[in-house]
């Protein structure tokens, strides 16, 4: 049987023990010093590198909600205009014997225009019938282009009976005391005025 020193054990343990560490701080020695290695190298930055392959387009999108409307916009205020002033027109023509011809406006101004010649040397027409009449004649024409001058044949009840000579036909002229139109006719006969050839019209 081999006996062994106790003392001699413990030697022996703990000399394995100083081997141990003296490994130990060897690697720590050596891992210390790659480490100081890495952190002394540079980075050198490599070539770019060649773009990628185009990718297939997305699918469309879902179509978003239809947006809320917008708000009523306010009604702008018209505005009325003032009222323009009434215009004047002509309320009466009228020829005297003479010949002078006067304009009687709506707001009762009048205005002389002067005397109108006659028509001595022109063909009167005279037609009963103003409207088929060949010559377009007015009542201008007739209390303005007699050859001498019109004579007072008769009072009757609606006026005053003037004869008209012309140059180959005579008519008859009632100038009115009342509501009655200021007219010529062809036939005067009895007190009685008839076949109507003109009367006195105002055109505006």
């Amino acid at each position: 049987m081999l006996l062994v020193n106790s003392s001699h054990i413990s030697a022996l343990i703990l000399q394995r023990l100083e081997e141990i560490e003296v490994e130990r701080k060897k690697k720590e020695l050596s891992l210390s010093e790659r480490i100081d290695k890495v952190s002394q190298l540079k980075l050198i930055k490599g070539d770019k590198g060649a773009d990628g392959a185009k990718g297939a387009k997305g699918a469309d999108g879902a179509k978003g909600a239809k947006g809320a409307d917008g708000a009523k916009g306010n009604n702008g205020d018209s505005v009325k205009g003032d009222r323009g002033e009434d215009g004047v027109g002509i309320e009466n023509v009228d020829i005297d014997f003479d010949g002078n011809l006067t304009v009687t406006l709506t707001d009762g101004n009048q205005i002389d225009a002067g005397s109108i010649t006659p028509l001595k040397d022109r063909d009167v027409y005279i037609s009963s019938t103003v409207s088929k009449g060949e010559a377009s004649l007015t009542w201008i024409d007739y209390a303005t282009g007699f050859t001498s001058d019109p004579t007072l044949t008769q009072t009757i009840a609606t006026g005053d009976v003037y004869t008209y000579t012309y140059a180959s036909d005579t008519l008859y002229r009632l100038v009115p005391s009342g509501s009655e139109q200021d007219a010529f006719y062809s036939v005067f006969a009895g007190g009685v005025l008839s076949a109507l050839v003109a009367t006195k019209r105002i055109t505006i």
